[in-house]
């Protein structure tokens, strides 16, 4: 055979339209290929540790109980994090997601931390993809091929929580300036209650992409977490 003369097997066409349909012991190749074989260097690894400390925030060091207590206190009041004790009712609505919440891997690192990497696209990529692959919750922006590969991925590691916008819906109610924040919530669960990465049995989706769309019935870590929002 090929593989024990070469020790590579190439799979040919398994992108197509056509092939999005596999087999049950070529899906589990697959996976295993696209998932358990990924490897990240430890250059990667360092510095992905650094951003994970970082966005995770610091912790109180007295227990568990007291670190939830402080995050929620937190979120309460906005000036705890802020750092202004006096804020009008649209900078307290604002204040924990446009100076918190809201940031990019530039935000918290240092300088000179991201320099080795500065041009080398595909170790940027790498970091980004750990990062998401390890997040507490995943949202891609679009459709492209990381995003993807990322949903995959987590969905074998056991079904994270993963947010698919639905643009279609939400725009009209985007556009609604009457809408209560109330009202905005209720929509926003509503339209997502289906789509935050849970379990699904791909009975007659031949159209799917088998990165994106495991058989959760076949090798994914099958655990118990119910996605809420």
């Amino acid at each position: 055979m090929q593989f024990n003369r070469d020790g590579v097997l190439l799979l040919r066409r398994l992108d197509s339209r056509l092939s999005k349909d596999l087999p049950s012991d070529l899906q589990k190749l697959r996976c295993k290929a696209a998932f358990e074989a990924l490897k990240f260097s430890p250059r990667v690894m360092e510095i992905w540790k650094k951003l994970a400390e970082r966005m995770w925030s610091c912790l109180t060091g007295l227990s568990s109980k007291y670190d939830e207590i402080a995050r929620l206190e937190g979120i309460k009041r906005p000036e705890l994090l802020t750092a202004k004790s006096t804020l009008t009712p649209n900078e307290r609505k604002l204040a924990g997601l446009s100076t918190v919440f809201l940031y990019n891997k530039y935000d918290i690192v240092l300088p000179h931390e991201l320099k080795p990497f500065a041009k080398r696209a595909s170790i940027m990529s790498a970091i980004d993809y750990i990062v998401c692959k390890e997040s507490d919750v995943f949202m891609a922006s679009h459709g492209g091929n990381m995003g993807c590969a990322i949903q995959g991925h987590r969905a074998y590691e056991g079904h994270k929580k993963l947010i698919t916008p639905n643009k279609r819906q939400m725009l009209p109610y985007f556009l609604n300036k009457t809408m209560t924040e109330t009202e905005s919530e209720k929509m926003m669960k509503k339209f997502h209650s289906q789509s935050l990465g849970q379990r699904e049995i791909r009975a007659s989706n031949a159209g799917r992409d088998v990165t994106k769309y495991l058989v959760p019935e076949c090798m994914c870590i099958n655990n118990q977490i119910t996605h809420t929002i």
